[in-house]
């Protein structure tokens, strides 16, 4: 008997296997093109600092009102000054404050910005620098830009800006680094023969982008996402979104030139998160980078309401006029997405560069909000959505790890008095949970053709930990998911980011720094997942009573190919023989491949130093033909692919 062993082909004696039995002349659901996507939020600088691509942290002098973080004040020779905050006689009304430095003694003096806990400068790299100033120096005043060391010993690049003057005005220059440093600094030095004045404002500087995008994304982070081939993105949150509604995003305020984006919260406030944001990458950037990746956009309004509880605050919620506002606001950003250039908002979106509509299908209202306000708030909101723009699919962000509170029970039907097309349903579950719940979706538990039924989309899942355990849950969860994908169709890991210096939550799919990125075993999962999925379920059966408590498996086929893709979670410690038996294809598979995610034991992860500790790794099959036998290496993921080439 040929024994297909996990990575790798072997001719072995065995006794006879569990049998595995996979009807691929049986379709079952159809699988929708959303079913695996990604969840950006911006939480632990995934956005400013991590996938923006922006260099210059504090880049309008906003993030605090009393100080200036993120700056340091430098001089040269006998010369002297200060620096401070501005407050009036600003670039434009958007800005709330600009730097100011007052030059004392003539000679050199500059301000230095390190970025995001060190700007990557890099070797043959072109960097794209902006800046606004107004000046009260002398016509002769320059002012050198450069890309230094951490302590301004080195120089790799520079440019020299003239012609200041006392009205505020925009410079641009590039700069190309002759070496690498991993901990640069952008500095700017004004030189003036007498004292005086120079205001700064908005001060950016950004490497190449993925695709070429202005303003646009890093290209590694970005690469990361598209790898895992995301039918849908959901943003900007989460409890970025689902904070005080004063303080949530204003996704209108960040359209345009960067420099007419105010940025949110107030200036001087934290979102819930722990930073400011000066919003570059906003709703146009989320648009286009949801097209770039092929992927449908969910965007995620705010409700009207903020829980309170979760994050330990006060619940806060809108009525009247407010609550008008924020209906508007909302039906302007569908029109942004969708509207023709003929619209108000439609125009405004082709002068940014994007003629064409998005062609957005989907929003969602709210997030985890299971507080009976925010329910009042929702169908008001709903129903101004549907009236304007009736073929959205609009999904509830109302449940929160099945709390079964306000009338929705967890069952994908929608308490009375309330519609959707979507619930989004959160699982951050720890233990066995997810191996437990791998049946969650059959129609016993959510009922199919019932009155208020929705579909079901789960916006965040986590099995709490970066390990192999973790990515092995979640994954097995996620084949009983898609097994249903009459019920659930979409679902995504969160969060998808975090810089590794500033960690706001324990598990996440990507790491970085500033020059680095590895992916957790979650990540590597996730990616298997999207790669790896056809468009129509397959009926299984066999393995005598372990389907779905020892071993989850699912089945799809691609239908212009008649590939077979088969996936299995095996939860033992133990290696499992199985015979595959693949009835109703046409011709028996000649072909095939394997990919196998592991590691060295159960609480194996991954780090900058082992980004691939726990990878898949990929290897073809030879004839399997529609009978063979097969080894499941212990505690692993591992896809199938069966085709005749």
């Amino acid at each position: 008997m040929l024994v297909l062993t996990g990575l790798g082909a072997t001719q072995l004696a065995v006794a006879a296997p569990l049998v595995l039995e996979v009807r691929a002349n049986q379709p079952g659901h159809p699988i929708n093109k959303t079913q695996y996507g990604v969840f950006f939020e911006e939480i632990s600088h995934a956005g400013e600092g991590g996938l923006y691509a922006e260099l210059v942290k504090n880049r309008s002098f906003e993030d605090s009102t009393d100080s200036i973080p993120d700056w340091t004040f430098y001089k040269t020779g006998v010369a002297d000054g200060t620096m401070s905050l501005e407050k009036t006689g600003l670039l434009n009304a958007a800005q709330a404050c600009a730097l100011k430095l007052d030059i004392s003694v003539p000679g050199t003096v500059g301000v230095a910005n390190a970025g995001y806990w060190g700007i990557h400068v890099v070797k043959g790299r072109t960097y794209d620098l902006s800046f606004f100033t107004k000046a009260s120096l002398p016509a002769s005043a320059t002012i050198t830009a450069k890309l230094q060391n951490h302590d301004g010993t080195k120089t790799y690049a520079s440019c020299i800006v003239g012609g200041l003057t006392d009205a505020w005005q925009k410079h641009k220059g590039t700069m190309t680094a002759d070496d690498t440093e991993p901990q640069g600094r952008l500095t700017l030095e004004v030189t003036t023969e007498k004292p005086g004045t120079l205001w700064l404002d908005v001060v950016s500087l950004f490497p190449p982008t993925w695709k070429g995008r202005p303003n646009g994304t890093r290209p590694d982070l970005a690469e990361m996402v598209a790898k895992m081939k995301p039918g849908v993105i959901r943003f900007p949150g989460g409890t970025y979104v689902s904070t005080n509604p004063s303080d949530a995003p204003r996704p209108l305020s960040e359209l345009g030139p960067i420099e007419e984006r105010p940025g949110h919260p107030a200036p001087g406030k934290q979102n819930p998160w722990g930073y400011h944001n000066n919003d570059g990458f906003g709703l146009h950037e989320y648009l286009q980078f949801a097209e770039d990746l092929g992927a449908e956009p969910i965007y995620v309004f705010q409700g009207g309401a903020n829980p309170g509880a979760e994050m330990n605050r006060p619940e806060t919620y809108i009525k009247g006029a407010a609550l008008d506002q924020l209906i508007q606001e909302s039906l302007s950003v569908i029109e942004y997405a969708n509207g023709p250039a003929t619209t108000t908002w439609g125009a405004k979106r082709a002068a940014n560069g994007h003629p064409e509509p998005f062609h957005m299908k989907y929003v969602q209202i709210g997030n985890e909000n299971w507080h009976k306000p925010f329910h009042d708030n929702y169908i008001v909101i709903y129903n101004a959505i549907k009236a304007k723009y009736p073929e959205m699919q609009v999904i509830w962000g109302g449940d929160w790890i099945g709390n079964n509170q306000h009338g929705y029970k967890s069952d994908g039907i929608m308490p009375e008095g309330s519609a959707a097309q979507i619930v989004d349903e959160h699982f951050y579950k720890a233990d066995d949970w997810f191996y437990n719940n791998s049946e969650r979706y059959s129609p016993q538990n959510y009922p199919r053709g019932v009155a208020r039924e929705a579909k079901v989309f789960l916006g965040e899942v986590s099995a709490w930990k970066d390990t192999l355990d973790a990515a092995l849950k979640e994954s097995a969860f996620l084949l009983g998911a898609e097994k249903y994908s009459d019920k659930v169709v979409m679902a995504v890991y969160a969060p998808l980011f975090a810089n590794v210096n500033f960690m706001k939550w324990s598990a996440n799919a990507i790491y970085f720094d500033n020059a680095r990125v590895y992916g957790s075993p979650s990540y590597h999962a996730q990616a298997m997942l999207g790669n790896n999925v056809g468009d129509v379920n397959l009926v299984v059966g066999g393995l005598e009573g372990l389907l779905n408590k020892k071993l989850f498996v699912n089945a799809n086929r691609i239908t212009a190919t008649g590939e077979v893709i088969i996936k299995i979670v095996n939860s033992e410690a133990q290696a499992r023989e199985i015979r595959i038996e693949v009835r109703g294809m046409p011709k028996p598979p000649r072909s095939g491949r394997e990919i196998v995610l592991t590691g060295p034991d159960l609480n194996a992860g991954n780090s900058f130093d082992k980004p691939l500790n726990v990878a898949p790794v990929e290897r073809k099959l030879e004839k399997p033909g529609d009978s063979f036998t097969y080894l499941v290496k212990p505690q692993s993921f591992t896809v199938l692919r069966l085709m005749n080439p």
